[in-house]
């Protein structure tokens, strides 16, 4: 059976356990594939090595994003 069928360079999972910030996984899944598909096509990367980006950060620039612009 092959690992993935969909889509190439899926970053690997991270466990979000009970946070309730699964915004924050799946934005920051989506970036890190990106930038692994990306980075491959440019010639820049192998496809074997992948990008973990902080969730923690993410959330901290999207909630001060958010705070200049509240609506």
């Amino acid at each position: 059976m092959p690992s993935k069928y969909l889509v190439d360079y899926v970053t690997p999972s991270s466990d979000q356990g009970l946070r309730g910030d699964c915004y924050l996984f799946a934005t920051a899944g989506i970036l890190e594939s990106s930038y692994v598909q990306y980075g491959v096509a440019k010639g820049w990367l192998n496809g074997s090595t992948f990008l973990r980006l902080s969730r923690q950060a993410l959330g901290i620039a999207l909630m001060d994003e958010c705070k200049k612009h509240p609506t």
